[in-house]
């Protein structure tokens, strides 16, 4: 669990200029989220920033990428992650990609914008929520859904040194992405896939409707336990909380001589295209099943929680 023990508050300044630049709302969570704009690559774009009441210091800031055809107001309300952050007191920013979709490496201009600078605007997103809230450079993490996911994959190839840690739910790396990824530090990296995904096929190829493809989710976890030298499986714990629907959840922890860049599989047996813990928001002959083994969110945060990253 964070320790802002021997920090100050956020001042009054500060909470003066957050509330003066952007739209806000008070949430049941304790958490107040604000509308902010910015402008990027002559672009006006937006995001999400909910700051729990009453944080203490430096806090901690995770980016979450909604998937594609996905928005940041959904996302927010579909994954809950604001009650957590308001208990273990971060910050979320739900960053908005233009018509719905990132540009995450599939390199496909049929589906994709491919002129889009997603990577500049994200790292914008990062510094234009720092200048308003107090946070922990070192402790900036970054996790995605789907497409959102596969954004994850390239922020970690592309900009490892910026975020302390990655979760890539629903997603593997693209194919064209993982032929050129040459991250510049260790990353540790969580991969949360279900077996049975009918959009995101969990053993590689091409993802549904022809957008493009991607690696398996053991080649995509492979080339991360590779360049971090987490060489051996050291743990494996199984749940199974639901006996009754024929879902088995195992995460795998690789962390072997890379303490301080772990790398963790989910795999839900049986699984769609969704996350533990997480609604069965499409009919289920669509997207497939969602598991109730455990709790993605508090997962996520575990994993993220210990982690830092130098600063320069």
């Amino acid at each position: 669990m964070p320790d802002f023990s021997d920090n100050h508050r956020l001042t009054a300044a500060l909470l003066t200029v957050l509330l003066s630049s952007a739209s806000c709302a008070t949430t049941k969570t304790g958490a107040q989220t604000m509308t902010v704009t910015l402008t990027h690559d002559a672009i006006e774009r937006s995001y999400l920033l909910a700051a729990p009441e009453g944080i203490a210091g430096r806090a901690p800031l995770v980016l979450v990428l909604h998937g594609g055809n996905g928005n940041a107001a959904k996302t927010q309300r579909a994954f809950g992650l604001n009650a957590l952050a308001a208990r273990e007191g971060f910050v979320v920013a739900y960053p908005e990609a233009i018509n719905h979709l990132w540009n995450d490496g599939r390199d496909d201009a049929e589906f994709q914008d491919i002129t889009i600078d997603d990577v500049g605007y994200l790292l914008a997103v990062v510094e234009d929520a720092a200048s308003k809230l107090a946070i922990d450079r070192s402790r900036v993490y970054v996790l995605g859904f789907s497409n959102g996911g596969m954004m994850t994959q390239r922020l970690a190839c592309e900009q490892t040194a910026t975020f302390a840690g990655f979760a890539t739910l629903i997603a593997q790396m693209p194919e064209p992405l993982a032929a050129r990824c040459k991250p510049s530090a260790p990353a540790p990296m969580m991969f949360i896939n279900g077996t049975a995904d009918p959009i995101m096929p969990f053993d590689g190829g091409t993802v549904l409707k022809k957008r493009g493809r991607v690696t398996s989710t053991r080649a995509s976890t492979a080339f991360w336990r590779e360049h971090n030298g987490c060489l051996n499986q050291t743990t494996r714990a199984t749940h199974d909380r639901d006996p009754d629907d024929a879902l088995l959840t195992h995460v795998d922890t690789y962390d072997q001589a890379c303490a301080q860049a772990p790398v963790v599989l989910v795999t839900v047996e049986g699984g769609g295209h969704t996350w533990p813990g997480g609604p069965q928001y499409r009919l289920q002959r669509r997207i497939g099943p969602a598991s109730n083994d455990l709790d993605s969110r508090e997962l996520v945060w575990s994993f993220f929680a210990p982690l830092r990253r130098a600063v320069e």
